[in-house]
């Protein structure tokens, strides 16, 4: 469980200060979402 934590911990941490990180991953967030959306 604190091993989860901490990945989650440094993920969230790179996304705030990493603006790259931060677009990709929210397009890439927001593409799955779109696909599932669009799925018959």
């Amino acid at each position: 469980m604190t091993s989860m934590m901490k990945d989650d911990n440094q993920l969230f941490k790179q996304f705030m200060d990493d603006g790259g990180f931060k677009r990709w991953m929210t397009d890439r967030v927001f593409g799955l979402a779109y696909e599932q959306v669009e799925a018959p």
